[in-house]
């Protein structure tokens, strides 16, 4: 078995944006992790089937619990910032924050959003048979990561971030979002670090990353970054502004308290 076979998918379901925004929402309220599964199962109840872990319902619950619930330590720290911003946004904002979770909690979602971003940037639309190919070539030739772009596609597609074009399988960019509250673009920003798995990139390649391909490129003060108690910025040669995670870090819970 090679190593890209053995990578997990996870996000295998198509996910609505009024149930991940109710899961948000019920996070940010305090509620625990049991009461937040019992209201998922009677928020699916009629819409997705099956009873129990292994249904289709529960698939869906567990990929929801992940995004904002149920996620690594090493994440709680952004995920309970991103709780506390969630308090103040609506709208496309709030859709900016699901965006930046499902990318740093689900690679799969981040591989897949990276794929679509590059190839609208090439030819201004994606094709399924594309991002398939090149998916695969990380996770292996399996039915489970066909299966489970497919759903991720259909998400984008319920999310605006995607639209139908006239020959299926091919999509364009749908609305692009423009994120204007700083706090919220340095967020981001971690988010991305925290994605690639990486310490450190090149601010430029960070605002501009194909993975945030619905939104426009992230445009604000710096010093935003330097306040972060996560993030640091600073110049590295002549022209070369760079961005990196502050580890290890103990910070504070800010929904938590």
């Amino acid at each position: 078995m090679t190593e890209n076979s053995k990578r997990s998918v996870g996000f295998d379901r198509k996910i609505l944006l009024p149930w991940i925004d109710a899961v948000a929402d019920w996070m940010a309220a305090g509620e625990s992790n049991k009461s937040i599964r019992e209201k998922l199962d009677l928020l699916l109840e009629g819409k997705v089937a099956g009873d129990g872990s292994g249904s289709a319902k529960g698939k869906t619950i567990t990929v929801l619990s992940h995004v904002w619930v149920s996620v690594p330590d090493r994440l709680k720290p952004l995920r309970d910032e991103g709780l506390a911003l969630l308090r103040h946004q609506s709208g496309a904002s709030r859709l900016a924050l699901h965006w930046g979770m499902c990318l740093a909690t689900y690679p799969f979602f981040k591989a897949v959003a990276d794929t679509v971003g590059r190839l609208l940037r090439l030819q201004g639309v994606a094709g399924a048979a594309q991002v398939r190919r090149r998916v695969q070539e990380q996770f292996g030739e399996r039915q489970i990561v066909a299966r489970g772009l497919q759903h991720v596609l259909r998400t984008f597609v319920e999310w605006g971030m995607l639209q139908d074009t006239t020959e299926k399988g091919v999509y364009r960019s749908g609305a692009v979002i423009s994120v204007n509250e700083p706090n919220l673009s340095a967020w981001l920003i971690e988010a991305i670090l925290t994605a690639g798995g990486t310490e450190a990139s090149v601010f430029q390649s960070i605002v501009r990353s194909p993975a945030l391909f619905p939104f426009e490129p992230l445009t604000f003060n710096v010093s935003h970054l330097n306040r972060s108690e996560r993030l640091e910025y600073f110049r590295q040669g002549l022209d070369e502004d760079v961005v990196m995670l502050r580890r290890p870090q103990a910070t504070a819970s800010a929904v938590r308290g």
